[in-house]
């Protein structure tokens, strides 16, 4: 999850900036297309502006996936799979 996070980041920074556009500043986006909005931020702001709030979805994500996995796996075996297998399923 935490890689994903990283690698995600330039499209949840694109999302957040159509959801607040004119809500946070003044900026307003003639378009809702990912990539052109991405050249703009990165235009205007450099690259690193599309990594903003990396750090925050990481560290969420990670201890959030290894919650999910443990909880899988707890509740998979309580109701009769193996613990680490397939579930008994050839």
């Amino acid at each position: 999850g935490g890689c994903a996070a990283a690698v995600t980041t330039p499209f949840d920074v694109v999302k957040t900036r159509l959801q607040t556009q004119g809500v946070n500043s003044a900026t307003r986006y003639a378009t809702t297309a990912v990539v052109p909005l991405m050249r703009r931020i990165a235009a205007e702001e450099g690259w690193r502006a599309l990594m903003a709030g990396w750090g925050p979805r990481v560290l969420f994500n990670v201890p959030s996936g290894a919650i999910c996995w443990a909880t899988y796996e707890t509740v998979k075996t309580a109701l009769g799979g193996t613990p680490g297998g397939s579930g008994g399923h050839h």
